[in-house]
């Protein structure tokens, strides 16, 4: 995946967080990689959706990944990642908050799921139209695949 730190330095950080979320590694040859959940004893897999036609594959949707919470190298920071199976999963990530069409009530939505959270992630479904993702809005339950943590409510 793309992101501020490189692949493998978000692995990295995402070992050292108590979440419930790995990404497994995305091996162009035979794997789009997939997102993996273990939430009271079940492991869910979000894999991006591609579509294989004539040996080439198509990405039709991809799978965002977006973590605040406290910076495991530095107590006395936050930590913001933003991570995706591909490029536009990242962007998807990125663009939820930054997008001036969808990052009010994506805000908003924040704060009524979570409020007062210090921590939290989502994993969230990001369409592909015309090559292009599409950011994702959070107040669509389709478009959420998983919330972390469960605020009781």
């Amino acid at each position: 995946s793309l992101d501020y730190f490189g692949g493998k330095r978000t692995g990295d950080l995402m070992a050292r967080i108590d979440l419930p979320i790995r990404q497994s590694v995305r091996e162009p040859e035979d794997s789009d990689g997939f997102f993996e959940v273990a939430d009271n004893g079940v492991t869910v897999r979000f894999a991006p959706v591609t579509e294989r036609t004539d040996n080439r594959s198509m990405l039709l949707q991809d799978v965002a990944h977006f973590y605040r919470g406290p910076n495991p190298l530095n107590k006395k920071r936050t930590l913001t990642l933003c991570n995706g199976m591909f490029g536009r999963g990242v962007l998807g990530a990125v663009r939820a908050l930054t997008d001036a069409r969808f990052r009010d009530r994506n805000e908003a939505y924040l704060k009524e799921r979570f409020p007062g959270a210090d921590i939290f992630s989502i994993l969230a479904r990001v369409p592909i139209v015309n090559g292009r993702g599409v950011t994702p809005d959070w107040t669509d339950p389709a478009t959420r695949l998983h919330e972390w943590p469960v605020v009781p409510g």
